[in-house]
């Protein structure tokens, strides 16, 4: 274990932390399920919030999207995808703090619940691939961020204690199993986080506007 009290662990979020990509995916339930003929029941946004893509996917095969799950999350991902290696650009104040971070010579991974392919290619179109160790999605480890072992596991498999590991995150149901985890929790500031912005600035340890 790396225990040296100077020597930090960083888990970053990717959407709504690192990149401000939220605005892609705030409407994409809603606009997906209509153009399938399915209407959507009024709190999707807060059903989905919590699921893998594949969970979401295998829902509406439930609200009735006449696709398999696979199917759907191919067809979903094929628009979200080009936005990642075309537009979606990084949050100005993540850029000067991953930047501060690889200055100190502390190590960065990523840990999103989107695609690794969504990941390594808006990274590398704005120049940030080589700062991060390493890239985990929730996908590949089979754990989601809904509880605090997908943050222990990652502390341990880097040789870190939770107590020396930063985690940012947006969105409240990460930051409540990052802090359980034992982890210094840094809250960025989200618009689709809002109605949670108070209750997520009582459980940070340092906050990020």
């Amino acid at each position: 274990m790396n225990t040296t009290k100077d020597n930090k662990f960083h888990i970053m979020d990717m959407d709504g932390t690192i990149l401000d990509s939220m605005h892609v995916w705030i409407n994409i339930d809603d606009t997906y399920l209509i153009s399938k003929g399915v209407v959507p029941p009024d709190n999707i946004a807060r059903i989905v919030e919590k699921k893998t893509m594949m969970e979401c996917c295998v829902y509406f095969q439930e609200l009735g999207v006449k696709m398999t799950p696979e199917e759907i999350y191919e067809d979903i991902m094929s628009k979200i995808f080009d936005e990642y290696r075309l537009h979606i650009q990084i949050k100005d104040n993540m850029k000067k703090r991953i930047k501060d971070i690889i200055g100190r010579g502390e190590k960065i991974c990523l840990f999103t619940s989107s695609e690794r392919r969504c990941a390594v290619a808006a990274f590398e179109r704005l120049g940030i691939i080589d700062c991060f160790d390493s890239i985990y999605t929730c996908a590949e480890l089979g754990m989601k961020k809904t509880t605090p072992d997908a943050f222990l596991h990652i502390c341990k498999e880097n040789g870190f204690l939770p107590e020396d590991t930063y985690v940012y995150e947006d969105a409240l149901y990460a930051v409540k199993s990052a802090k359980a985890a034992g982890c210094h929790v840094i809250a960025v500031a989200e618009p689709s986080s809002a109605n949670d912005w108070e209750e997520i600035k009582s459980l940070a340890d340092e906050i990020i506007l």
